[in-house]
């Protein structure tokens, strides 16, 4: 029983610390959602990539002081507590804490490998039925009207015989900028990433993040198609009439008409300029920051854990 309940107490204060920062961004996302909406929708995309991983990063960043005072600078210091001291009074919080994310871990890692596996065997099966199409596409020989990306290491375009006889040449070029923009960008990639972040948070504030992360994805393969087909317009009309048709959803896949489309088209027609701004080099250089940060002050954190430790 020790040797389960010792370590269990060791992990919950950064089990307790990575909750609280999902719960942190949650309520920053809420408040400063407005702000969030004025940036360009890569920007969007990019700060919420970093937000589905700040709690496993803080999680690790205070562990990582405490452990580096702990090995490194000033070793057992006398607020410390012995392993005999926690078995007297196990900290039930911390134990919760640790369980919730764990099992947290364990159901968002499950799912995460079972995406892996579908996309697996559907990209197989679509390889054997497929032949090639327009753009460097996969023509798939059905009459349901259908667009997406599939595939996360090797992501391919798939467009069905149906799509090209519903929808007019303007619309397919469209249509096929978007998705193309989806495989340069290589998102389907970026959104497993985000989601390995997400298995560290909240139940709620993780699909709130989830939802977010895919409309600016989306937003952003929008924006580029725009400029490669150089007509805004051209691209919200293509969106309209494309959501119009029925889609039967190949999981786990991007399509062209998923997400919110009103969003969508209103983001195409707003001609209003935003703000690129944080790059993905000043998300890398906080993250620097946080962890020399977390390097000096080292021996606070270790204090700070070992409060923790002592929670009823």
């Amino acid at each position: 029983m020790k040797a389960i309940v010792i370590p269990v107490l060791y992990l919950g204060p950064g089990a307790l610390v990575v909750m609280s920062t999902s719960l942190l961004v949650g309520g920053a996302l809420g408040v400063w959602r407005g702000r969030l909406g004025r940036l360009a929708p890569e920007a969007q995309g990019r700060v919420l990539t970093a937000a589905s991983w700040a709690p496993p990063l803080v999680g690790v960043l205070f562990m990582g002081g405490g452990i580096a005072d702990w090995l490194y600078f000033s070793g057992v210091n006398s607020f410390c507590l012995r392993p005999e001291e926690m078995m007297v009074r196990p900290s039930i919080l911390l134990i919760m804490a640790f369980c919730i994310v764990s099992i947290r871990v364990l159901i968002g890692g499950g799912a995460i490998a079972r995406d892996l596996w579908r996309s697996r065997g559907v990209t197989r099966a679509f390889q054997d039925v497929t032949a090639p199409g327009i753009a460097n596409c996969r023509l798939l020989p059905l009459e349901e009207p259908q667009a997406f990306v599939l595939g996360f290491v090797n992501p391919q375009v798939y467009v069905s015989r149906g799509l090209l006889e519903a929808v007019r040449g303007l619309d397919v070029d469209a249509v096929l900028a978007h998705e193309e923009a989806h495989l340069r960008r290589r998102d389907p990639l970026r959104r497993l990433v985000a989601s390995l972040g997400l298995t560290f948070h909240l139940p709620g504030i993780a699909g709130m993040l989830r939802r977010y992360l895919t409309r600016a994805q989306e937003l952003a393969a929008d924006a580029e198609a725009a400029c490669k087909v150089g007509d805004r317009v051209r691209v919200a009309e293509a969106l309209i009439r494309f959501g119009r048709l029925r889609l039967v959803r190949a999981a786990p896949a991007i399509e062209f008409a998923s997400s919110n489309l009103e969003a969508r088209v209103l983001e195409l027609l707003d001609a209003n300029q935003r703000c690129r701004e944080p790059s993905g080099a000043m998300l890398l250089a906080g993250v620097a920051v946080l962890s020399l940060a977390a390097l000096l002050a080292a021996h606070p954190l270790h204090f700070a854990e070992q409060v923790l430790l002592r929670l009823p």
